[in-house]
């Protein structure tokens, strides 16, 4: 999220908020910043399969 103020950031590492919803109402949390967050929720992860023998 390279494009988030660090003030943002902090507010939303601060409230943890639980989904998108609860995000929107943090204080200080911008329009810009829930799409970027929703954006980077919505994005393919990578995620490295255990092999199981």
């Amino acid at each position: 999220m390279k494009s988030v103020s660090a003030e943002c950031k902090e507010k939303l590492e601060f409230w943890r908020p639980q989904n998108l919803a609860a995000a929107s109402r943090v204080p200080g949390a911008t329009t810009e910043a829930l799409m970027e967050l929703l954006n980077f929720l919505k994005a393919p992860k990578c995620f490295e399969m255990e092999s199981r023998s």
